[in-house]
């Protein structure tokens, strides 16, 4: 966990005190300010959630399906707002994964080249590291055929390989350790903890606590939207799955009083923003 005696200026990213509510309107869930009339019902998926990152952490972010992980994600890396509260990050941070910038016609090189330059690389830099990028998938003679023959897997790969070569300061990455073979998988952590000796912040959400535990030194847990713990991914993750252990038996009062016993053992470094920070 990040040391009391660093200051919050030293920070790569700081979530202070977000929330975010959905508006639910006939089974659809929006950002509350897509509705134009009120909608029918709310749905809070973060509750005044506070914590930073400096460089060079690798944050794991643990919880059940619907806990707030993904939102998390999205809110930090800005293709949503929070309701209430305030995101700051030093750097834009890039999400793993642009397949919404690939194009289904076009062959693994093009993709490459479009997907660099969608996340801010000039042109030259792009066409000096497609091939790496192309030659790290694998993907031997389907790298010639047009994207929409690819597997997921294929794509999933691509997408890795261009996120991962410009080495962002900010890197998110959501489930992608989930897709693909277990050569894939075992090069997807190889080349994370490059990025990540490159001085970059990452933030991993995974189903694999395995994953977590082996790159994270960090982790965060949540719950129904509120953060429970913070702190080094070894305890975190040990009462996170003591908890798992409890509700799959239905010892639901346990489990209730496990998350009381975690937030009080590993809560997030309190700090406190100046209007102009």
């Amino acid at each position: 966990m990040s040391s009391p005696d660093w200051h919050v200026s030293d920070a790569q990213v700081i979530v202070d005190g977000v929330s975010k509510i959905y508006g639910i309107s006939h089974g659809t869930s929006r950002d509350l300010g897509r509705f134009r009339k009120r909608p029918k019902s709310l749905s809070q998926a973060l509750n005044e959630v506070s914590f930073f990152a400096r460089s060079g952490e690798a944050i794991g972010v643990m919880g059940r399906n619907g806990s707030g992980k993904s939102t998390l994600l999205r809110l930090i890396a800005g293709s949503e707002k929070p309701t209430q509260g305030r995101i700051l990050v030093r750097s834009k941070p890039v999400i793993l994964g642009v397949t919404p910038a690939l194009i289904p016609h076009l062959n693994a090189w093009d993709n490459a080249q479009m997907g660099l330059l969608a996340l801010g690389s000039s042109k030259s830099a792009a066409r000096s590291v497609v091939g790496d990028v192309v030659e790290w998938t694998d993907l031997g003679d389907d790298a010639n055929k047009p994207m929409r023959t690819y597997s997921s897997g294929q794509a999933s790969r691509l997408s890795f390989a261009i996120s991962t070569v410009i080495r962002p300061k900010i890197l998110i990455v959501d489930e992608a350790l989930a897709t693909g073979d277990m050569g894939f998988a075992d090069k997807a952590r190889s080349r994370m903890e490059e990025v990540l000796d490159a001085a970059g912040t990452i933030f991993l959400v995974s189903h694999s606590i395995t994953d977590v535990e082996r790159i994270c030194p960090r982790a965060i847990w949540l719950n129904d939207g509120e953060l429970v713990a913070d702190g080094e991914t070894r305890f975190v993750s040990g009462s996170y799955k003591r908890w798992q252990h409890l509700n799959s038996y239905g010892r639901i009062e346990e489990a209730d009083e496990l998350i009381s016993r975690a937030r009080q053992m590993y809560p997030p470094t309190p700090f406190i923003l100046s209007e102009r920070s």
